[in-house]
Formats: C-alpha cells, sequence, structure tokens
C-alpha cells in the first residue's frame, strides 16, 4: 500500500561537531574521558540510574549523593499521568540533573569521578553544550505553496498514492525538536504552538525568530511534514536550540523526549545530531515508546565508523536518514552506513516552509530535510491505523522502501 512512499531521506542542516566522550572500564569506576576543554556547563551533573536501580518518579534528594555537594536533583525523567501510553516500563532508566553547590569545571569532573563508581549509576556526564553548522539556503521571492507541491521529493515518494487514501488527520501528534517554529500562513492550521515548549530557554515561546541568512531551521522542517508530506496533522514545537538553530545542550534534548512521553506525542522528529556519545540521551530515547526519525547527517562520514547521535544509536525505535537527490543519488555530504543509516529521502534542493511567509528551496539541502520526510508518512500512516506502534511504524516503512541498487552499498 505504501510501496514507494519513502525513497530517500533529506540531508540533514544541523551538524554538530562537538566530540562527547567514550566511557570505558577501569579498575577504579567506568572512567568518562573528559578534559577542561570541552564545553559543558560548569556547575551540573548528569546521572543514569542503572534499568534495576530506576523507578518512574521515584524520590531523589542531594542526601542520596553523599559522596558530592550537591545543591538540588532534578528528576529529568518524571512522568506526571500513570496513564501515559508512550512511557517504556519494560526498559525505563531514570534521569536526573544534580546542581552542585561549588561552580567550576574541575567540581564537575570531580564529581564524576566520584558518582561513577557506583553500581546504581550506569553513567554520568556533564551537562554538554553543542554547536551546529547550517547549510546556507537562499529565500525565494514567491510564496507560493506550489513551489512545494510541485517539487521533485514528493513525486519520488509517489506521494499521490498516500494521498488517495489519507491526507492525514489532526488526531496525530508529532513532535520538531528543533529551534522552534516561526508563524507561517502555510504552516498555521496545523502547529499547536500552545502545547510546545521551549526547553533551551526555559519558557512557552517557541516562535523561531531567527533572522540569519540561513533561515529558520526548525520551520524549514516542520513545512516539510506539516506541509509537503501530511496535510493534516498537529505539529508540537519542542525547542531545545537557539532560535539560529547554533546551539543546544543535552539536558533541553533529555527534557524534551521526556515532554513527548507525558503528552501521548507518538513520533518526534530529531533534524539534529552531535559526533560522540551521551548515555542520558540514549537512555532517555529509550524510555520513550514513540517513533524518533533522525537525521543521518551532513559530514559525509560513515556512521559504522563514526558515531552520530542520536541516529546512530541501536534502538528498535529509531529510524535513521540519508540525503539523496532528484536522481536517486547520495547527496555528496549525507552521511551513510550499513548499520547506521536505515533508508534514505530527498534531501537536495528541498522547497519548505521559512520565516516571513516565504518558501525557501534554491540549494536547501541536508538531511535535516530527507528526515522529516519519513516523519510525514509515518503521520500519515497512524492517520490510517492509531494502534500501529514505533517498532510496527519502522517495520512498515523500511520493509516498503524502493530498492535503489546503487545505495544498497551505503545502507
Amino acid at each position: 500500500m505504501y510501496k514507494r512512499i519513502i525513497v530517500i531521506v533529506m540531508s540533514i542542516i544541523l551538524c554538530f561537531g562537538t566530540v562527547i566522550v567514550e566511557a570505558q572500564e577501569q579498575e577504579k569506576g567506568r572512567y568518562l574521558e573528559i578534559s577542561l576543554d570541552d564545553d559543558f556547563a560548569d556547575d551540573s551533573v548528569i546521572v543514569t540510574f542503572t534499568k534495576y536501580d530506576s523507578g518512574i518518579n521515584r524520590k531523589r534528594s542531594k542526601s542520596n549523593f553523599a559522596e558530592i555537594e550537591g545543591e538540588t536533583v532534578e528528576d529529568l525523567t518524571y512522568i506526571s499521568d500513570a496513564k501515559c501510553k508512550l512511557v517504556n516500563t519494560n526498559d525505563f532508566r531514570q534521569i536526573v540533573k544534580i546542581k552542585l553547590k561549588k561552580k567550576g569545571k574541575e567540581e564537575v569532573i570531580k564529581a564524576i569521578r566520584k558518582l561513577e563508581k557506583r553500581k546504581d549509576i550506569e553513567s554520568v556526564e556533564p551537562v554538554y553544550y553543542f554547536n551546529s553548522n547550517n547549510e546556507n539556503i537562499t529565500p525565494l521571492s514567491t510564496s507560493s505553496i506550489n513551489e512545494i507541491y510541485n517539487q521533485y521529493a514528493l513525486e519520488k515518494i509517489n506521494i499521490q498514492d498516500a494521498w488517495n487514501i489519507t491526507t492525514g488527520t489532526r488526531a496525530v501528534k508529532v513532535g520538531i525538536i528543533d529551534s522552534g517554529l516561526a508563524e507561517h500562513k502555510f504552516l498555521n492550521a496545523n502547529v499547536d504552538y500552545n502545547m510546545g515548549w521551549d526547553f533551551y530557554n526555559g519558557n512557552n515561546i517557541t516562535w523561531d525568530d531567527n533572522t540569519s541568512a540561513n533561515g529558520a531551521h526548525g520551520t524549514n522542517v516542520a513545512g516539510v511534514v506539516g506541509v509537503g508530506v501530511c496535510k493534516n496533522v498537529t505539529l508540537i514545537p519542542l525547542q531545545v536550540q537557539s532560535a539560529d538553530a547554533r546551539f543546544f545542550d543535552s539536558v533541553a534534548i533529555i527534557k524534551a523526549i521526556n515532554y513527548a512521553s507525558n503528552n501521548n506525542i507518538p513520533i518526534i522528529n530529531c533534524s539534529f545530531g552531535f559526533l560522540g556519545s551521551s548515555d542520558a540521551s540514549e537512555a532517555a530515547i529509550r524510555n520513550y515508546g514513540g517513533l524518533v526519525v533522525c537525521s543521518a547527517g551532513n559530514d559525509g562520514n560513515d556512521n559504522d565508523i563514526d558515531n552520530f547521535m542520536p541516529a546512530g544509536l541501536d534502538l528498535p525505535n529509531i529510524i535513521s536518514v540519508a540525503a539523496t537527490d532528484s536522481y536517486d543519488n547520495l547527496w555528496i555530504r549525507s552521511n551513510y552506513g550499513v548499520l547506521g543509516v536505515d533508508l534514505a529521502a530527498p534531501g537536495v534542493n528541498i522547497y519548505s516552509t521559512g520565516r516571513n511567509d516565504t518558501i525557501i528551496g534554491h540549494n536547501n539541502n541536508g538531511t535535516s530535510l530527507a528526515a522529516p520526510f519519513v516523519t510525514g508518512v509515518a503521520a500519515l500512516m497512524l492517520s490510517v491505523n492509531p494502534n500501529l506502534n514505533a517498532q510496527q511504524l519502522k517495520q512498515m516503512i523500511i520493509n516498503t522502501v524502493d530498492i535503489v541498487p546503487t545505495l544498497q552499498v551505503k545502507y
């Protein structure tokens, strides 16, 4: 039924180059490789408890961390409703943020060294700050929605065949974990701004007000989902980045994913990433019972060798998407990987919504735009059958893609 709906993945606009760290077993503990030159907060650590020592809404206070001088403890995985359908209770890990009494990167490293020796703790890491590297995009002078509907990408994925079945429903919610969403005349009807939240700045203002030459990243991503592919859907802006999509931190990501669980948002689009590893971010995705569609990255690297998060995580609810052009060729800067990338979607010269009611298209490239094609298809599928779970959605999509022989050596 959905044959050829997913063909190739748009290239991700964000490439975050901060290398995180790699944990290794040592005689005295699970030491995280970290240096004072790394970019992280100087006043907090993130603790992930083991599966067997975790508990939903388990009370933790600074007295539970007597080996360090903690000031406050915040549960990043708090579940507000016991009836939440999207909490993976079978593999749940509690994540807390501890604010330290003493500031300084040395104090952070000292606290990590003490806590990581505990057997009830799976990992300890700083609150990392990440930088992004956006593709340059040029807003068009036109504001015609036909620029979106007439583009090659929709024809490539045979969208009309899907629209003959459904154009979606507002009952399906999709979380856009990104830089927020700008108000746009073609997008507003499908966005619930009131339900959204800015986890980067800690408020409910989620307007993507980016004024840089690169346009509005979150709005660009959302337009592919909620204008181009799934005409009827409810998009929830979950802001984890600065408005210009250049900076974000790991706590914001964890909170956004947990928010999706709390609000029964069954699909989230993650058009961002970074090199390295973050055990806390992985645990947050593991806790979430919905589908996570991730851009594969824009470095031209093999994700089987270079660990690109979160796309490279081997989790059953993640789909990792690479980017191709109108000829089904892999975009030159798209990451790939036989194990680390699942499929590809259009990601070159993609037309979508930008700031100030514009349409962005010329040289609008990246896996950031490929991923939301897959997200939009998943939303269409849930519109037809809302009982599909994340694993079923993932397998149905992967099992019905077009086979492109030249790409099989890459995915």
